[in-house]
């Protein structure tokens, strides 16, 4: 149908379809702030880390703690020259955290090295440790073999940005199979060369602190919004341990022709671990993309909501949201309906 021309219209009608539009355009963005006024509450729950009871504190812990701390430590030596600049980009890189919490970042943000430092100088030992502490409560639930029957031949970090959920993987793995050969390890990022000046520091504090060294990560340029899997995913190794660490969330809905594929494309038994600031995009991989997994066969919750499973359909979380996924032997297929916000 052709639109009828503005100068065709009578005045009355005109203003009709002026008003109209601006109507559309009101309730577009009344449901944009809706939306953003429901995440916002969502996040004010995440206030607050996870009571110290919810995760297991043992010599394993003790030592993860202690491989983090040589790690970040190796990271950052020589990195600044002096007190003030390392201040400086602590400021810069909270700026930057905030921008990328409200999905605002731009690319001269990425630019921005300095910043980028700040940003893993706050968030790499906090999130290396939540990786690790998440798997383990594994452990805590009895649902280690149910998910780790075996070590994973390979961990693949998706928006794995200063390379810190790695790590974690890394001392889960080495902590659960400690005589298993090392993982091949790779990360995709759509800024991977915006991170390389970390990523390829991370990669020496690795060789000298492992032993034996893990085989070097890649990593690799991804755009998660491209449903067009790179060759390096479109035939991953059996099993695979795939890591996404608060990348749902800043790409919705974009994300979810990728995820298809990625998992449509991957092995049976492989794993999915997400782990994000709320459960809103968590809940939606239930609900809408693989509403067919098994609860405690095919996913469980690695939050506080294992405390009280009550809260698992609900956007109730004391700190961040995590989940585990495995694919099944007959893999599910997603409804007509699965892409949606």
């Amino acid at each position: 149908m052709v639109p009828v021309p503005n100068s065709a219209l009578t005045p009355q009608e005109l203003k009709a379809r002026k008003d109209a539009k601006n109507k559309a355009k009101a309730e577009a963005k009344a449901a944009k702030k809706r939306r953003n006024n429901e995440f916002r509450e969502a996040m004010k729950t995440q206030t607050k880390p996870p009571p110290p009871s919810l995760y297991l504190y043992d010599d394993a812990r003790v030592r993860a703690e202690r491989l983090v701390q040589v790690i970040s430590t190796s990271l950052f030596a020589s990195t600044f020259s002096s007190p003030s600049e390392d201040r400086q980009a602590r400021e810069r890189g909270a700026e930057l955290m905030k921008l990328m919490t409200a999905n605002s970042f731009t690319q001269e943000n990425m630019n921005d090295k300095v910043a980028l430092w700040g940003y893993t100088r706050h968030k790499f030992s906090k999130r290396a440790l939540l990786t690790f502490d998440s798997l383990r409560l594994l452990e805590k639930t009895g649902a280690l073999p149910t998910f780790f029957p075996s070590p994973p031949e390979a961990i693949f970090s998706i928006g794995e940005g200063p390379s810190n959920d790695l790590l974690g993987a890394l001392a889960f793995i080495n902590h659960t199979f400690p005589s298993a050969p090392a993982p091949t390890c790779k990360g995709f990022d759509n800024h991977c060369s915006e991170w390389s000046p970390i990523t390829s520091k991370f990669n020496d504090a690795l060789a000298s602190t492992f032993s034996p060294p893990p085989h070097p990560p890649t990593h690799e340029f991804l755009d998660i919004t491209d449903p067009n899997l790179p060759p390096t995913l479109s035939a991953p190794p059996t099993p695979t341990l795939f890591l996404f660490s608060y990348v749902l969330h800043e790409t919705k809905p974009l994300y979810q022709p990728f995820l298809l594929a990625l998992f449509a494309a991957s092995p049976p038994n492989s794993l999915f671990y997400f782990a994000e600031p709320t459960p809103q995009q968590l809940l939606l991989l239930l609900t809408r993309l693989f509403p067919s997994l098994k609860r405690g066969v095919d996913y469980t919750f690695l939050d506080s909501s294992i405390q009280i499973p009550s809260l698992e359909p609900t956007l109730k979380r004391t700190g961040p949201a995590v989940i585990l996924l495995k694919k099944p032997e007959t893999p599910p297929v997603a409804p007509p309906e699965a892409l949606s916000t």
